[in-house]
């Protein structure tokens, strides 16, 4: 056993900002596990023209308001100003987040806010007596009055304002601004004066599924896999039943697969990983959009969900549970579902196993393959010589600087005998040689006892044609 001296063992330190993106957002709102509030730091005028369904909005003060002198706000109280709206007077101890937006992007981190607002000139307020003084470089210090604040700077003293007064509730920014979620989640958006302004529109009060892969795999109930306009808005084009007691609403206008499932430990749901891991990636070869759904989103579409992350990312079970959990914090998966995700990962593993080893050993006979120079020259010079004009041939400058240079001088060939490394074929020549001399010649050759192998090929060879010259049968 090991001991572990904790003493050395710190907490891990969580971020005092939250930085999120436009799906991160849309989960968010589907998000039924903890309470959450959400902030429009925009005019009340571009508030009321869209903005993000149940959001509120806390607006820089108008200009006709008697704190404005030179373009800045004199004397401003923040904490009674965000108060004065009855959603977001107690935000910092009724909500466990709190998201922040505004019409750009959101990128300020903690440095910038703090050199941002450093030179604010506040007045601090304690029991009975007021003094003034600078904004410290302390998160922790206290902020009740701004003296003189810039218009220009309402996303930025807000924010600080919440950093300073949070307590347990986690302070999120949302990063790409209010056009670009619009742009990404349009039917996430409402005006005011839309009936589903506060209750969330596209459906009403109804919750959207939650997105586990951008523009691919969702994750929800009955209720989404119901609710046509949902399908239509998210585009999707597949749907897996996971709940046996379900019917497929839509049949005639969407693919599905069904697996008759009860939700109970003992079902065997590890038969149909491998059908529905082949029916999502069919559903994305052909560029679509799936939806997984059950009774409710939390155990058996949910455990099918983390198979396919398991497969196809190679992921563990404990990596693909977490994945999944930051996108849809209800799902619960009943232990024995847990169970066969476990078994499942051993069989993966094995298999990923097998996978490495064969590569490894491919790798290993091609490497061999490479790095052999012992094969026999006579295997390396398998040329076909049959047509003396041809690319193959050996006199052929294609190939002849790729030929091997012999380490051994050609061989001697000896009176009335046939032997020659390069065989030559004997042809039937078209031109009749008449010249006496050049017979006589040709007589004379053959009778000398020794000759080399080069010097034979170069006399047989017609000085006008380039061709091979046909040998007489009776000098051989």
């Amino acid at each position: 056993m090991v001991l572990i001296n904790r003493v050395n063992i710190q907490p891990e330190e969580l971020p005092l900002l939250y930085h999120v993106n436009s799906m991160d957002v849309y989960n968010l709102l589907q998000d039924i596990g903890s309470s959450k509030i959400i902030i429009d730091l925009r005019t009340k005028e571009q508030y009321e023209k869209n903005h993000i369904r149940t959001s509120v909005n806390i607006p820089p003060p108008p200009s006709t308001t008697p704190l404005y002198e030179n373009g800045e706000i004199k004397e401003f109280n923040l904490s009674k100003y965000i108060g004065s709206n009855v959603t977001a007077k107690h935000w910092n101890l009724i909500f466990q987040k709190l998201i922040v937006y505004s019409d750009k992007p959101f990128l300020y981190n903690i440095d910038e806010l703090e050199k941002t607002i450093s030179t604010t000139t506040i007045t601090t307020t304690a029991t009975t007596t007021t003094t003034t003084t600078t904004t410290s470089n302390s998160i922790g210090s206290d902020q009740d009055i701004i003296k003189s604040l810039k218009v220009s700077d309402w996303d930025k003293v807000v924010l600080r304002h919440f950093l300073l007064k949070k307590k347990k509730t986690k302070v999120i920014i949302y990063q790409g601004g209010f056009d670009q979620f619009q742009k990404d989640y349009s039917f996430m958006c409402n005006p005011s004066s839309s009936p589903s302004s506060s209750s969330g529109g596209g459906g009403g009060s109804q919750l959207y599924p939650s997105e586990i892969i951008k523009d691919f795999l969702y994750l929800g109930g009955a209720e989404n896999a119901g609710n046509r306009q949902q399908l239509i808005n998210l585009k999707i084009t597949h749907l897996v039943n996971m709940a046996g007691e379900l019917d497929d609403v839509y049949p005639h206008l969407y693919k599905y697969y069904r697996a008759n499932l009860d939700d109970r430990p003992k079902a065997n749901i590890y038969e149909h990983f491998e059908p529905v891991i082949q029916f999502i990636n069919d559903c994305k070869k052909q560029g679509g959009r799936v939806l997984i759904h059950c009774a409710m989103g939390i155990s058996r579409s949910t455990t099918v969900v983390l198979a396919y992350l398991m497969k196809e990312d190679h992921m563990t079970y404990s990596d693909a549970f977490t994945f999944c959990k930051q996108k849809r914090s209800c799902i619960n998966p009943n232990f024995g579902f847990v169970k066969q995700l476990k078994d499942y990962q051993q069989h993966l593993t094995l298999e990923w196993e097998k996978q490495e080893k064969l590569k490894k050993q491919q790798q290993q006979t091609l490497n061999i393959n490479n790095n052999n120079t012992g094969i026999p020259l006579s295997k390396k010079l398998q040329l076909d010589v049959s047509d003396p004009l041809s690319n193959s041939s050996p006199s052929s400058p294609l190939i002849s600087s790729t030929l091997p240079i012999p380490e051994t001088p050609p061989a001697i060939i000896l009176k009335n005998e046939v032997a020659s490394p390069c065989p030559i074929k004997t042809t039937t020549s078209s031109t009749t040689i008449n010249n006496k001399g050049q017979q006589q010649d040709k007589a004379q050759e053959e009778k000398d006892s020794i000759f080399s192998y080069a010097d034979k090929q170069e006399k047989m060879t017609h000085p006008t044609l380039h061709s091979p010259i046909e040998l007489p049968q009776s000098s051989l």
